[in-house]
């Protein structure tokens, strides 16, 4: 589960919830990338003892963190509470029995099982925009899609030394008509178009921006244009080792290190995705009957809920 995950199943301890599980298909946190914080999220996350966990937590004017430090904290606020966190299991489906067990009728399905299987009395998706949960439980999700464009992102490490301070952050973004020098040095040296970009510092050298489709053909970055962004964006049409050139091309410009850190497949940590489109969910709460359920009784429905990316 991501922060937002995270954060529900504590509340849900809070409120008194005798058995609040929490089903994750990774095995550790292995997500670099930095996530902001926003004035309410900073109280929120102090409020439950995240400066005693991470010490230097929005120290001064720093409004950002990484997402898997987050995650870190989140947990262990989690299991002092009594959350149950099952790693390595990941979501397959839902079954509904003909008899309770401990008042539950429905069985949560997992890859692989957890011991003693898993009945559920509601359950909560928090499993990011391309949610398996939302597409089992039947949620509406509305695609709104904006003129398109094109997200890079890439992690490089940082080793905490005073080269690694070189380049103040940017943390509230760079837009190209703000800061015409910066982005006219990034295409004289790079040869790459930005509409905008921002730098964050924790725990690596996390940079996000949105580059121009025409430059990554024009540098080999995308093998070939096409219609559709997913077909331009699929593996197939993506040169890595040249994106990988390029995120150290970037980073030079930048005076930031140029080592990157390797995401969770042990391959380096750049990704080109799609900007274009978002999901959003119609409503964030969805009962599920069992099939076959022809009276559809409330007391036999499962609440579904959806959190986080999930929901929109």
């Amino acid at each position: 589960a991501g922060p937002a995950g995270l954060r529900c199943a504590i509340e849900l301890a809070l409120a008194g919830v005798g058995h609040v599980h929490v089903i994750e298909k990774r095995t550790y946190f292995s997500r670099n990338n930095v996530m902001r914080l926003w004035r309410h999220t900073i109280e929120d996350s102090r409020s439950l003892g995240g400066k005693f966990f991470y010490p230097k937590f929005a120290a001064g004017d720093i409004q950002h963190i990484g997402i898997r430090r987050m995650q870190g904290m989140l947990l262990k606020v989690a299991l002092m509470f009594g959350v149950h966190v099952h790693r390595g299991h990941a979501f397959q489906g839902l079954k509904a029995h003909s008899k309770p067990k401990d008042g539950a009728r429905w069985e949560v399905i997992t890859q692989p099982a957890v011991d003693g299987g898993l009945r559920t009395h509601a359950l909560v998706g928090a499993d990011g925009e391309h949610s398996q949960v939302a597409s089992h439980c039947h949620f509406v999700r509305n695609c709104f899609q904006a003129k398109q464009a094109i997200g890079l992102t890439f992690n490089c490490v940082n080793n905490n030394t005073k080269t690694d301070l070189v380049t103040p952050e940017f943390d509230r973004g760079k837009m190209c008509a703000s800061h015409s020098s910066f982005f006219e040095n990034m295409r004289n040296n790079v040869g790459l178009d930005l509409e905008n970009i921002a730098y964050f510092r924790g725990d690596t050298h996390y940079v996000v921006c949105t580059p121009e489709k025409e430059s990554l053909l024009n540098l080999g970055v995308l093998k070939k244009d096409a219609s559709d962004i997913s077909d331009m964006l699929a593996p197939n049409n993506i040169d890595k080792r040249k994106l990988v050139a390029l995120a150290k091309d970037m980073c030079r410009t930048c005076s930031i290190p140029t080592e990157l850190t390797d995401d969770h497949h042990g391959d380096p940590d750049v990704q080109l995705f799609d900007f274009t489109k978002k999901l959003e969910a119609e409503t964030p709460v969805q009962l599920l009957f069992a099939s076959g359920d022809k009276k559809r009784s409330n007391e036999k429905a499962l609440p579904c809920v959806l959190v986080g990316d999930a929901l929109s």
